[in-house]
């Protein structure tokens, strides 16, 4: 028999949590923390990216938000905070300037897309698709920079330094 050591409180908020304010109007289907900030951006079922300061104090001010024309499925960050990638339902990769503020296509799958990864050590991002491929793209072309066919859709990826799953 397993015995706990100790009694578990599971009341009020042992954690000091705080919630993120003003709170979404859908399901979150993605969230990603900025490399360089105290921000963090969701991807919502309501074909948004929101975007969101966090304080040290735990509270947070929304700072903006970017449309799709489908559910936002993946959201990753470029390696300096300053551009927001995301991708979903629509088909569509697209890339958020958050000093200008302007958004713009990357690219585009034939299916929706469920995974983003932004890999600084080739300075591509890298998008998986219900296609059945895997797409990396130099931002500043249309066409990916290379594709690879998968034998399934790709429901989620991960990297670390030359390695993907």
């Amino acid at each position: 028999a397993c015995k706990r050591s100790r009694k578990m409180d599971l009341s009020g908020n042992p954690n000091q949590d705080r919630e993120v304010l003003p709170r979404v109007d859908d399901g979150v289907a993605s969230l990603a923390w900025s490399p360089a900030g105290n921000f963090i951006c969701a991807g919502v079922w309501s074909n948004k990216v929101n975007l969101w300061e966090i304080a040290m104090d735990g509270s947070s001010a929304p700072k903006d938000e970017l449309l799709h024309e489908g559910p936002v499925l993946a959201t990753c960050w470029s390696s300096d905070g300053s551009t927001i990638f995301s991708a979903g339902g629509d088909r569509s990769v697209k890339m958020w300037n958050l000093d200008t503020g302007q958004s713009s296509t990357v690219g585009m799958h034939d299916a929706p897309v469920k995974s983003l990864i932004f890999s600084p050590d080739l300075n591509l991002l890298v998008s998986g698709s219900w296609d059945k491929t895997v797409k990396f793209w130099d931002c500043r072309q249309q066409q990916p920079a290379a594709a690879l066919p998968l034998p399934e859709r790709c429901y989620a990826m991960d990297a670390a330094g030359a390695l993907m799953v």
